[in-house]
């Protein structure tokens, strides 16, 4: 399968076909059925995944509000400051709670993991 299918060039690949030869690279046909789809959709999942570096958090923020009185409110500390200026409540609190998305996705072995 391999000799069958000539490699992409970086320079001039799209993303999907970036992911076709990664497919490839990995063992798999790209055009058997079930995988012939997938670079598309990994390219939007990549998309998707990513796309809070280019949001802008105030904008975010105030689109995802609704008309009520906020006294208090507690959110990720990246945003802390947005919603200061966005909605100028009583207090702000932050509380952080992370999962690593790569152990989420694949599961971990690791007895203090939570789904």
């Amino acid at each position: 399968m391999r000799g069958s299918v000539k490699p992409v060039s970086l320079v001039s690949a799209s993303l999907q076909d970036l992911l076709r030869e990664t497919l490839i690279r990995i063992g798999e046909n790209p055009d058997r059925d079930g995988l012939l789809d997938t670079p598309e959709r990994l390219e939007h999942s990549l998309q998707y995944l990513t796309k809070c570096h280019g949001e802008n958090a105030k904008e975010v923020l105030l689109d995802a509000m609704v008309d009520v009185a906020y006294d208090e409110m507690v959110i990720i500390m990246q945003i802390a400051d947005s919603i200061r200026d966005a909605i100028n409540p009583l207090e702000v609190g932050v509380v952080i709670e992370a999962r690593h998305l790569c152990m989420m996705m694949r599961g971990s072995r690791s007895s203090t993991h939570r789904p």
